[in-house]
């Protein structure tokens, strides 16, 4: 069985890896998605 502290630190990894990767991927969606389709600045 794996410790807490280890598993503690798998989740804070995969946590800091989804916040980056969406921040990431919805800057593009925003600009080319969102504002080409409505029209608006």
């Amino acid at each position: 069985m794996t410790s807490f502290s280890k598993m503690g630190s798998w989740y804070l990894l995969l946590y800091v890896a989804f916040v980056t990767v969406t921040i990431v991927v919805r800057s593009p969606l925003d600009i080319k998605g969102i504002r080409a389709i409505t029209g608006k600045p």
